[in-house]
């Protein structure tokens, strides 16, 4: 009587005490509190995938940025000079100035007015077809002027430049008809730049990606 009372006490102390067994149920997490799949979506959350492919240009070769793409627009002034002499001289002088028949074209006067302390310009030389000597304006127009002792001629509207390089460096039209907003018009090189005489005070529209190639190309280093 006592051994079977000893078992039965131990069988009901050992039911009791006996560790709980958990279904696989309640062991398998949720799909959506997996660490790995919860990491995975943040991810996608934070950087999303891209809406579109990026278009690849068919025949391989460099397509041109559009405006939006290359830089801000900027403006830039090209006078023209018919030989590499009078560049020399007016860099030396560090002014410019344009012909009597410039100054009294239409509309000349009143341009120049409009050309601003720190504006970008560059020269062109006919004689060797190349643009040299990138500049900053450094003084304004004097309309009323007449410039004699730069130059053999006399010239009007004149106005200081500070000088970026010197004719040692210049970029024929070859070189000019590489530029990215020439590329990207379809034209010639001068219909987008604009060397031409009577477009004195008119400013060519360029991009940065432009006038970088200009700089790098043309501009002499401070030493």
């Amino acid at each position: 009587m006592v051994a079977r009372e000893a078992r039965d006490h131990r069988l009901h102390f050992a039911r009791r005490f006996r560790p709980r067994q958990r279904s696989r149920r309640e062991f398998t997490p949720p799909a959506s509190s997996s660490p790995k799949r919860g990491m995975q979506e943040r991810v996608e959350k934070t950087n999303p995938l891209p809406k579109r492919p990026v278009e690849s240009h068919r025949s391989g070769r460099h397509r041109p940025l559009p405006q939006s793409e290359r830089g801000v627009a900027m403006d830039l002034f090209v006078f023209s000079s018919s030989n590499l002499t009078n560049i020399w001289a007016g860099v030396g002088a560090r002014r410019w100035a344009v012909s009597l028949e410039q100054a009294e074209m239409p509309g000349t006067r009143t341009k120049a007015r409009g050309l601003r302390v720190g504006t970008l310009g560059i020269l062109y030389c006919v004689e060797t077809q190349s643009l040299t000597t990138p500049f900053l304006v450094s003084s304004a127009p004097d309309v009323h002027a007449t410039v004699r002792d730069v130059w053999p001629e006399e010239w009007h509207l004149p106005f200081g430049i500070h000088p970026l390089g010197s004719p040692h460096h210049q970029m024929g039209k070859a070189d000019i008809a590489l530029l990215p907003a020439v590329v990207e018009s379809g034209r010639q090189w001068n219909n987008v730049i604009r060397t031409q005489g009577q477009f004195a005070f008119q400013p060519t529209t360029v991009g940065a990606e432009d006038w970088e190639v200009l700089f790098a190309r043309l501009a002499v280093a401070p030493i």
